[in-house]
């Protein structure tokens, strides 16, 4: 899976490019479920095909990175707080959708946060697979 940014006019995304050998079975399910409905808590979500390579889209303007929030200070417990309960909450809304937790990136690189109202946004990549409680250990670890 290989990451990147881009500008558009007055928008920025972040762009995942899967591998293919990252696809199972349900990415349509979980493609079409992304494309198809704003789920509160992950990044809105766009599918883009060019040659034949396709490429997610995630908006991510006025939002900044978990790492770039948090550069130079310490981490406080409200913070941590509004941080754990809003990926709760987000996961919540995808199990309404029949999302898994295991296609979310909980890395602190990829979790955007409004930074007025430290509210956190979830990158969920169709295709992905990553063990959430692994990955939640390695998240608190870093905070």
């Amino acid at each position: 899976m290989n990451i990147s940014y881009q500008r558009e006019m007055k928008r920025n995304y972040l762009i995942v490019d899967p591998e293919l050998s990252e696809f199972p079975e349900m990415i349509p399910f979980e493609q079409k479920m992304l494309e198809q409905n704003q789920i509160e808590g992950i990044l809105h979500f766009q599918v883009r095909q060019k040659d034949e390579k396709i490429r997610f889209f995630y908006e991510i303007t006025s939002r900044q990175p978990l790492t770039r929030m948090l550069e130079g200070q310490s981490v406080q417990a409200p913070q941590i707080r509004a941080l754990v309960f809003g990926i709760a909450r987000a996961l919540d809304h995808m199990e309404q959708y029949l999302l898994s937790e295991k296609n979310v990136l909980l890395d602190p690189e990829y979790l955007y946060l409004e930074p007025d109202h430290f509210t956190v946004e979830l990158c969920l990549v169709p295709g992905h697979w990553e063990e959430a409680p692994q990955a939640l250990s390695k998240l608190l670890g870093y905070l």
